[in-house]
C-alpha cells in the first residue's frame, strides 16, 4: 500500500507539458469526514481527496479525472487509526525472491473470524508487519 507522501511525490515527479491529461484511479478504503470531506485511507494516514486533486491540478493539465472507487460513501463512525506501514522488504523477500512454496494462514480452531476480538496469538501478523499490536 502506498503512503500519502509517496502518492503526492509520484504525482509531483511526473513530467508534464501543456495539453497533458491525468487519470488517477484509486480502489481501496476511504470515507467521508463531515468536516474535511472525502478521504482515501492510505498506509500510515488518511489523505483528503482535495489534497490529491490539488496535486494533480498543480501539474496544470488540460484535463484531470480523479476516480476513487472506495468502499465507503459516508463514515458514520470515527475512521480507524492510521496503520503502521508494512515492511515491504519482508513481503518482497517472502513472496518474490524465494522458490518453492509459501503457505500461510492466520486461521485456527475456535470462533469464526467475525467473533474474534483478540489478536494476541497473531505471530504471523507480527512477523510480516513488524508490529506487536495488529490494531495499530
Amino acid at each position: 500500500m502506498i503512503t500519502p507522501d509517496q502518492l503526492i511525490g509520484l504525482i509531483r515527479r511526473v513530467a508534464s507539458s501543456q495539453g497533458d491529461r491525468f487519470l488517477l484511479f484509486y480502489s481501496g478504503h476511504g470515507g467521508l469526514d463531515r468536516m474535511k470531506g472525502h478521504f482515501l485511507a492510505l498506509s500510515g494516514r488518511h489523505i483528503p481527496r482535495s489534497e490529491v486533486r490539488q496535486a494533480l491540478l498543480d501539474k496544470n493539465p488540460c484535463f484531470v479525472a480523479l476516480l476513487p472507487n472506495r468502499c465507503s460513501n459516508i463514515a458514520t463512525f470515527a475512521p480507524p487509526k492510521p496503520r503502521i506501514p508494512a515492511d515491504w522488504d519482508v513481503f518482497r523477500d517472502l513472496f518474490f525472491l524465494h522458490e518453492g512454496l509459501v503457505d500461510l494462514t492466520a486461521a485456527k480452531d475456535g470462533p469464526s473470524p467475525s467473533s474474534i476480538t483478540s489478536t494476541e496469538d497473531s505471530s504471523q501478523w507480527r512477523s510480516l508487519t513488524g508490529s506487536a499490536n495488529p490494531q495499530q
